[in-house]
């Protein structure tokens, strides 16, 4: 999650369940405090509801919902992304969500995965088409709700200062499956190190925002990201069950462009990572 701090440096987290539960949070970045107006710079906002197709209506089989989000939210016009948190929830087979600007084609990425019956959400930044809007895709042949909640959006204009960022069309960067960038599946207690440069950009950047996927693990674990050349600290991206495919947004610090992803379980496990975009030096 993007989570603006209070006016004592604190955040608030709160369950709804009658009984105890423990909660981990790993901090993954922060945003300097103070007005912003350098293009490339995140804004949080109060998150606000912009989408639920549970009272507007489904979203069909394989179909696609454009949504406007520059429409309320606090999100200007000329802005060039969103933080969404995007949620599945219905569906009646497993798939995915992808989202992506409009105006371009739908891009071989994926943001949320899910099986049958069951609710899952997953923050994701989506860069905005011309319009000022994005597109959503359903990939399942049958009808399923989605919920889609502003947390904050990435100034427009080209960003040029460090820690500024560069929204991209969802690329897929990394697949084991396939061989892509790294092959699996991921031995246990082991990582795999990848590129995450883009060729686009005129200096190495610092990070790289990624969804970042895990698929058909053996055992029950974590998947963890950070920079090439560090020891692995103790944090996790994801955690996972047997079987299970579960993704999570993640913004993973580059060594020189490269960054490892561990396989934290004592089984093997096949990882893909999306990119959504980049943060400057």
């Amino acid at each position: 999650s993007l989570v603006p701090v209070g006016a004592d440096g604190a955040i608030a987290l709160k369950t709804t369940l009658a009984g105890t539960v423990h909660v981990v949070a790993d901090v993954q970045g922060y945003i300097v405090a103070g007005a912003v107006t350098a293009p490339g710079a995140v804004v949080p906002v109060t998150p606000t509801r912009v989408l639920d197709t549970r009272t507007t209506g489904h979203v069909g089989p394989w179909g696609t919902v454009t949504l406007s989000v520059t429409q309320g939210a606090g999100v200007p016009a000329d802005a060039a992304a969103v933080f969404a948190n995007l949620t599945v929830t219905g569906p009646q087979v497993s798939g995915f969500l992808t989202a992506w600007p409009t105006g371009v084609t739908k891009p071989t990425a994926s943001n949320v995965n899910f099986v049958a019956n069951q609710t899952v959400p997953n923050l994701a930044i989506v860069k905005l088409g011309a319009d000022g809007a994005i597109s959503i895709y359903n990939s399942t042949s049958k009808p399923l709700d989605v919920v889609v909640d502003i947390q904050g959006y990435v100034r427009g204009g080209t960003a040029t200062l460090p820690g500024t960022v560069v929204p991209v069309t969802p690329t897929r960067a990394v697949d084991t499956r396939l061989g892509l960038n790294a092959s699996g599946p991921v031995a246990a207690n082991s990582g795999v190190v990848v590129g995450l440069d883009s060729p686009s950009l005129s200096a190495v950047p610092q990070g790289a925002v990624i969804n970042l996927t895990v698929t058909e693990p053996r055992e029950s674990g974590y998947l963890s990201a950070y920079p090439f050349g560090v020891p692995a600290p103790l944090v996790s991206n994801l955690n996972f069950t047997p079987g299970a495919t579960v993704p999570n947004l993640s913004l993973a610090t580059l060594n020189d462009g490269f960054a490892v992803l561990y396989n934290g379980s004592p089984g093997t496990v096949q990882m893909v990572a999306d990119v959504l975009a980049y943060v400057l030096y």
